[in-house]
């Protein structure tokens, strides 16, 4: 069987993509805590995220 002919294989839910999606919910949650909700930014909360 040629490799273009091959079923396209589905990717499970890996360990660290729970784990990085819980740690972007937790500093929304402190950011939102801090500036509220109309004042938080995504910006903001990505910042927050990636040095966290």
């Amino acid at each position: 069987m040629d490799v273009s002919e091959e079923p396209a294989r589905r990717r499970g839910p890996y360990a660290k993509s729970a784990e990085r999606r819980q740690q972007i919910v937790d500093e929304a949650y402190c950011v939102f805590a801090t500036r509220g909700y109309h004042g938080s930014s995504l910006r903001e909360i990505a910042a927050a995220a990636a040095s966290g």
